[in-house]
């Protein structure tokens, strides 16, 4: 890799977030995978939030988006997309 170049993750989603985005409307849906895209190139960015679990976290608006992170394999597991509530950290 030269300097400059961005070593780019591949992107892979458990089957609950699958199903957590089906759920979120068109707008918001688009504007979730241009930040969850982003990823690829930035795994790490600013505000990213690493949990007890060791997974991390990023926010868009209302929503997190929870992953995790494989540097050996050079993965990104999109592991869920919830709406930010009462019940949004209780499992992790």
């Amino acid at each position: 890799m030269s300097n400059g170049e961005r070593r780019r993750y591949r992107l892979d989603y458990d089957t609950r977030a699958k199903r957590q985005l089906d759920r979120i409307n068109r707008r918001d849906y688009d504007q979730i995978l241009d930040r969850i895209n982003a990823l690829t190139t930035n795994p790490r960015p600013p505000r990213s939030l690493q949990m007890r679990d060791g997974s991390l976290r990023i926010r868009w608006g209302n929503r997190r988006i929870f992953y995790l992170i494989d540097n050996v394999e050079e993965v990104i597991v999109i592991t869920d997309v919830l709406r930010r509530n009462e019940a949004t950290y209780r499992d992790l």
